[in-house]
């Protein structure tokens, strides 16, 4: 997977939640997609202070330390590390058309609440719906990840340097806490959904923000200035 599908990823998580509180937070998802030749994928996101990680099952991960803007993209098959200047991150937007100091933020859908309820993973949640573009987004929210909050304004502040990864649900004034379920339905009727497995608040440790030894690092090119 490359450094484009994981920001693709990173913009799908950025999601809202209440209360900003500083601590180590992991989430596991369980992404269902019936366009997914390979079938179901799980991510696990882990945050601590400035660092975020997120694997893509065994194959991928992208640490990005949203204090300074860096980000590392490791292919663990190949066992390389591949960092990603904030500054390159930004000509490559410009490079693709998407002005990361000009572009628009997306719009997010608006959603509304049905007043259905349910405990996820013993946490109390509540329905929120939204259609967009022919789409129908149901979320269940729990607003008893506090913590989460942290990681979404990260997340939101690192994506705004490559808007092109945005994702209009991120920091949906709408939603009020964390999504543990989140399900999409196409105008076919296909149905994407994002599982939260498993949530952990045990301290984590400060390598799993690193190149594991034995890696290998790749400069990636410098890219042509733009007039």
């Amino acid at each position: 997977m490359n450094a484009r599908s994981l920001c693709s990823l990173a913009s799908g998580l950025l999601l809202l939640s209440s209360v900003t509180v500083r601590a180590d937070l992991a989430i596991i998802q369980e992404i269902s997609s019936p366009d997914n030749p390979k079938g179901n994928m799980v991510t696990t996101t882990k945050s601590k202070g400035d660092k975020i990680r997120m694997d893509v099952g065994t194959d991928a991960s992208m640490i990005i330390d949203t204090k300074s803007g860096e980000m590392l993209t490791l292919a663990h098959a190949q066992k390389i590390a591949i960092p990603v200047s904030a500054a390159m991150q930004k000509m490559a937007a410009k490079m693709a058309g998407m002005n990361a100091e000009s572009a628009s933020d997306p719009v997010p859908p608006k959603f509304k609440a049905t007043g259905r309820k349910q405990d996820l993973l013993g946490f109390s949640c509540e329905e929120y719906a939204a259609t967009v573009q022919g789409q129908k987004l149901v979320m269940w929210v729990t607003e008893d990840v506090p913590e989460y909050k942290g990681l979404a304004d990260q997340l939101h502040a690192f994506a705004a340097q490559m808007r092109q990864f945005q994702n209009p649900m991120a920091n949906n004034p709408d939603l009020p806490g964390m999504p543990l379920l989140t399900e999409v339905t196409d105008a076919d009727g296909k149905v994407t959904t994002v599982r939260v497995q498993a949530i952990s608040r045990e301290p984590l440790k400060d390598a799993d923000f690193q190149a594991p030894a034995g890696y290998n690092k790749i400069e990636m090119p410098a890219m042509p200035k733009m007039e």
